[in-house]
């Protein structure tokens, strides 16, 4: 990465928000809200999942209406309910969301241009030969590893998220006094490709433009943000420096408490009983793997998008038939169904939105989705039992929610994903399979979470955990696979063990020494 040139104080203001009030109901989500936004500089905005970013992103791209307070554009101000979605774009203002909004059966030159108008023929027709052109020029600028004709189907996630940021940037290029927002820019990418995006950006940053940065990733910020703001219940708690951005501090100014870091715990597992036991597991793109795991060990699985990871996870669940090997739990040889929550394996999938819950119903149905039959009693489900049973397990796991009955839609990322972790350990699984366990969650959140696996190791469940973040599986693991392209190509344990080590093994793919 080049060397950063922190923003100038004496700068141009490009976007000044003061006293931004927003309320829903009784809930006020942002509380007399102040953030400055200079030419040139990467502004980190931060904060825990219902902080009021989300809100404020709304805000500031017209989709939502303020309450109260006032936004201004260079000179340009405008009072509360004065911005609607087309002047926000008119200003410059463009953002690109955390979730994906690309089409998967269009090309990648027909999402590059979703919305603008393509060259056309004097007959009408669109010029296809012009517009794969021009989406060959941008995505070489940007450095994508894509074919214009390509369906974005066929791109692994990482490239087409970079796809997305590359729409957003080609089309902001030339605005002036502009903003540009991303919103968990890199939760689907890997070290290497975190490394290039945040070059493009500091590049374009460098050409004078504004960039609004939303990151759970707080390591990322370091040498790469300017300036952080930090909103906590609505409110700016700090605004800080970037030689103050530095992920434990911005952890504790985001939690407003000590966020105690889950470490790795040094642990000989070598004695214990084989719990898994994977002879030349095939499936998908996984290719005879042969995998062991032992009673209570934490294996971590890294590697770059479409390296098998999540695949193999999968394969050890059933959810993907074994097209070739065999898998055995505690020594019985498993069959390549799904595997019943009695059989003692449990999966958190990694999108919990459509994988993992059920937004319409309540917390209570979600936590007893895998084991509702222990609450029906004949011809009735024995609910007033079920909801004692609900609120002990919300208390015992740290679940922020409105109770029992609450709509599970309503719970903030963490508290969500808490609560289906939850769900599958009160099962008490031999062994639990999480495929990006703190995916979008906020700092104090991923600490608990990483409490709750490290805990249920200590009781003898194994864990294998899929995570595009070095510093998780550190912090986890016992032992961390490298896959890439369906196979195992390194392992690391031990003093062996660090971020650096795992981003190598990577990022070397085939070249790695076994």
């Amino acid at each position: 990465m080049s060397e950063v040139t922190p923003s100038t104080p004496h700068a141009p203001t490009v976007l000044a928000v003061r006293g931004v009030e927003k309320r829903y109901g009784p809930t006020r989500a942002l509380r007399g809200v102040d953030l400055s936004l200079r030419a040139g500089e990467i502004h980190a905005l931060l904060g825990s999942n219902g902080s009021g970013k989300s809100t404020l992103i709304r805000i500031l791209t017209g989709v939502e209406p303020a309450d109260a307070g006032t936004i201004s554009f260079g000179g340009d101000e405008v009072g509360p309910g004065g911005l609607s979605a087309e002047g926000a774009k008119e200003r410059g203002v463009h953002v690109v969301h955390q979730h994906r909004t690309t089409f998967q059966t269009m090309t990648v030159a027909e999402n590059l241009f979703a919305g603008e108008d393509l060259p056309r023929y004097p007959t009408g027709t669109i010029n296809w030969r012009a517009a794969n052109k021009s989406a060959a020029e941008v995505l070489e600028r940007f450095g994508i590893d894509a074919r214009p004709r390509q369906l974005m189907g066929g791109l692994r996630p990482a490239v087409q998220r970079l796809v997305e940021i590359a729409r957003a940037l080609k089309s902001h290029e030339d605005a002036r006094d502009g903003v540009l927002i991303l919103d968990e820019p890199t939760e689907a990418l890997a070290g290497g490709e975190v490394a290039a995006l945040q070059e493009s950006l500091r590049t374009y940053a460098g050409a004078g433009h504004a960039i609004l940065y939303v990151s759970h990733r707080l390591k990322e910020l370091t040498n790469f943000a300017d300036r952080a703001t930090i909103l906590r219940d609505g409110s700016v708690v700090a605004e800080v420096g970037s030689a103050q951005i530095e992920p434990g501090k911005l952890a504790d100014l985001i939690s407003g408490r000590e966020v105690s870091q889950a470490s790795r715990r040094a642990r000989n597992r070598g004695a214990s009983p084989v719990r898994l036991h994977g002879e030349r597991i095939s499936g998908g793109v996984v290719d005879a793997v042969d995998l062991e795991i032992r009673t209570g060990e934490i294996v971590g699985l890294a590697g770059l998008e479409g390296s098998g990871r999540t695949t193999l996870l999968r394969l050890l669940f059933g959810l993907i038939p074994l097209a070739g090997g065999s898998i055995s739990l505690d020594g019985e040889v498993l069959d390549g169904a799904p595997r019943a929550p009695h059989e003692g394996v449990a999966l958190v999938s990694e999108d919990r939105i459509t994988e993992g819950a059920f937004g319409g119903m309540s917390v209570r149905e979600n936590l007893s989705a895998a084991r509702v039959g222990r609450f029906w009693g004949g011809f009735s489900l024995r609910t007033r039992q079920e909801k004692r049973w609900a609120a002990e397990t919300i208390a015992g796991y740290g679940i922020k929610c409105g109770g029992p009955e609450a709509r599970f839609a309503t719970l903030s990322g963490g508290n969500q994903q808490k609560a289906i972790i939850a769900r599958w350990l009160e099962l008490n699984p031999r062994l639990i399979l999480l495929d990006e366990p703190t995916y979008g969650v906020d700092a104090g959140a991923r600490a608990e979470i990483h409490r709750l696996i490290h805990k249920a190791a200590e009781a003898d469940a194994s864990a294998v955990i899929v995570s595009s973040d070095s510093d998780e599986l550190v912090a986890l693991c016992d032992r961390v696979l490298v896959l890439d392209e369906g196979h195992i190509e390194g392992e690391l344990s031990g003093d062996a063990l660090d971020a650096t080590a795992i981003e190598r093994r990577v990022h070397s793919g085939r070249e790695v020494v076994r």
